[in-house]
């Protein structure tokens, strides 16, 4: 498989994943408005974007945040 295919499939993969995420993390803070939940939720994302980048995997992230 060229390198070019994999990178494009992972885009699509996040293209679709990310909103969903945003939507669970606004979910959470519309839910508990305290600081610290909303730090929680940034954190959580912040720990997924940096498995991602990691290992390039977007669903071994999900299961591992």
């Amino acid at each position: 498989m060229n390198p070019y295919m994999e990178t494009q499939t992972t885009t699509e993969q996040i293209t679709r994943i990310i909103p969903l995420f945003l939507k669970t993390a606004s979910a959470v803070s519309k839910r508990m408005p305290s600081l610290s939940s909303r730090l929680v939720s940034v954190y959580v994302i912040r720990s997924y974007i940096d498995c991602w980048i990691k290992s390039a995997s977007v669903y071994e992230c999900l299961l591992e945040v």
